[in-house]
């Protein structure tokens, strides 16, 4: 996965940025619990209004973490310690979305979808229902 590194004068990351094109907050909160020692203490609530900027909070190695969308509406999910800090935990984390590989199982439906029209789709659909009847 593509991340923008953000680092300070002497060159160490002290946050870094993921796209969340093929990424949810949901399947970015998952891939942070399922590393190692971490802890999620806060996550986003399915449904909930997509103004908020956070949407996850995690602790590993005893120091904290966020994950939060710029604006509640960007094209990046930004993960930093807080308060914003360089620590070798942060490092762990953007190796663990740095070698993640989303799962684009919908967009091809999406695509599909959109090909067909909803014309289409509905003149089938009314052919399947005349012909159960």
């Amino acid at each position: 996965m593509k991340i923008y590194d953000g680092r300070d004068e002497k060159g160490a990351l002290v946050y870094f940025e993921v796209p969340n094109h093929f990424l949810s907050r949901i399947a970015a909160c998952k891939l942070v619990a399922a590393i190692p020692g971490a802890n999620v203490t806060f996550r986003q609530r399915p449904f909930t209004v997509f103004g908020e900027e956070v949407f996850c909070r995690f602790e590993l190695g005893g120091k904290s973490f966020e994950l939060w969308e710029p604006f509640g509406d960007n094209s990046r999910f930004h993960v930093a310690a807080i308060p914003l800090t360089a620590c070798a935990e942060l490092e762990t984390v953007h190796k663990v979305f740095e070698v993640h590989r989303p799962v684009i199982g919908v967009l091809p439906w999406v695509v599909l979808a959109a090909g067909i029209g909803f014309s289409t789709y509905s003149a089938l659909a009314s052919r399947c229902f005349l012909a159960c009847k």
